[in-house]
Order: structure tokens, then sequence, then C-alpha cells
């Protein structure tokens, strides 16, 4: 029998770092929806879904949805994985792609790899999160209904509530995972960040955006990193926070995928 796929974003406006960070307009268009533009390209149709939270402030966050003819569901603003929970519950996912709405620039190209590796494989939960192979705001989470079901049941700590799936790949005997590696083709990888937390990352974003998007507004990493290759002081906008994700979270998170990496 054909799993259903649900493609999860999550969203909200409440950052502390950047208020409203997904709704600054690049190209007449806010970031929310050159995130979307991307995610439509996996053709899941009515299975792409913004879950976003009861607050007021994310009214905004719903209209877009409506304006782009996208799912959205609300939920908890404190507990992300209950969220994640009732919203493929009442969708009815057997597997869910979480996607983060701060990485408006993903490209598809690698989730659909994860997705193929995920089905292809007995495995509960992946991911392609390394920023030796991609760049910080490319990377996505794959994993089982029923091992959302059991994480939501069974966590206590508001840490895990919050960040989704450390529950999950914090008990690698009652969870299989993995995390997909891809090749680095290119060592410019390892000085991109592009997610979208600050407003350098922003100001980065913007000129990526701004310089490819009327060639194609779906444009792929490759062609990002030909850009920045050849626009290397670009790099300088948000260098000061490129490595962050060496904080204590990151850490442990790579302890327990150390080797649990399978190369692509």
């Amino acid at each position: 029998m054909k799993r259903k796929v649900l493609c999860i974003v999550q969203a909200r406006n409440s950052s502390k770092r950047l208020p409203n960070k997904l709704l600054y307009k690049v190209r007449k268009h806010t970031l929310l929806e050159h995130l979307l533009f991307r995610l439509k390209k996996l053709n899941f149709k009515r299975n792409l879904i913004i879950a976003t939270t009861t607050n007021k402030k994310d009214l905004s966050i719903c209209k877009i949805a409506k304006k782009n003819n996208i799912t959205f569901y609300r939920g908890s603003e404190k507990n992300v994985l209950n969220r994640f929970y009732e919203c493929s519950k009442k969708y009815q996912g057997d597997i869910i792609i979480r996607i983060t709405a701060d990485c408006p620039l993903i490209d598809v190209i690698y989730i659909k790899k994860l997705l193929n590796f995920f089905r292809k494989n007995d495995y509960d939960y992946v991911n392609n999160i390394d920023i030796n192979c991609l760049p910080d705001g490319f990377s996505c989470e794959i994993f089982s209904f029923q091992s959302l079901e059991i994480a939501n049941r069974l966590v206590k700590k508001n840490f895990d509530k919050e960040h989704v799936t450390p529950f999950i790949w914090t008990n690698p005997k009652r969870f299989k995972i993995a995390k997909l590696s891809f090749r680095n083709e290119r060592r410019l990888i390892k000085k991109v960040r592009l997610t979208l937390d600050y407003k350098e990352d922003l100001n980065l974003i913007e000129k990526v955006i701004d310089n490819l998007y009327l060639k194609d507004k779906c444009f792929s990493l490759k062609k990002i990193l030909i850009f920045l290759q050849k626009n290397k002081h670009l790099l300088n906008l948000n260098k000061k926070h490129l490595n962050l994700q060496t904080n204590r979270f990151h850490k442990k998170r790579n302890a327990f995928f150390k080797g649990k990496n399978i190369k692509f």
C-alpha cells in the first residue's frame, strides 16, 4: 500500500531575533511565498501544509496560505511537536517531511533524494543535516507518523516539545535513525549560510534572490553556489553568524548521528 506523504512547513511570526521575518518581500513576494514556490515543485498537490499557531500574529501566515492555495493548520505555539502530530493526524499522513520556514531557498532536489531514501529503506527517521555537505538552510527531516505519535505521547521535556524531533533521534534503541550526507562538491559550502534568523541573513538572501530570480524563480543550490563563487564578498554579509551550528544543541545532535552517516 502506498503511504501518504505530507510536507509540513513549520511557520510563525513571533521570532525574537528577526520578528515577522517571513513577511519580508523580495521581488514583490514574501520570503514565505518564495519557499512555497519551491515546495510546490514536489508535486504533492493538497499535501503541502503550513503548520502555524493560534497566535493572532500568525493570521498573516494564514492569509498567505489562502492566497497561494495552500492548506494551513493552526495549533500550539510552544508545543510544536503536538502541532505537528495533530496536523499529521488530521490530514492522515503516513510519512512526514518537516521543513522550517526559515529556509526560503531550499532546493527540492535534496528533499526528493531524502524521501526516496526513506521510502526504500526501513527507517523511522532520517535527515540530511550536515553543513559540511549542504549549507545551513537546505536541510530537512523525514519521519513516520508512528514515530511522531509515539514521541507526542511520551515526551516530558519542554525542549523536546519545542524542537519536534529530538525525542526520536535521542532514542536509537526505540527508533531506527540515519543521516544522509551528500557528497560535498564545492568547498564553498562550508562558508555559506542561507537560513533566515538575523537581519544579516536577510541581506544575503535578498542579494541572491535579486540576482537569480528573474531567470528562474526556483533556482537551484548549484546556481546559488556559482553566483556566490563569483561574488564571494557577499558572504561577509552574515559571516559572523556562520558558526551557529557549533552550539550545544547542534553538538548534541551531531554526537547522536556519529557513525550513522550514509554517503550519497
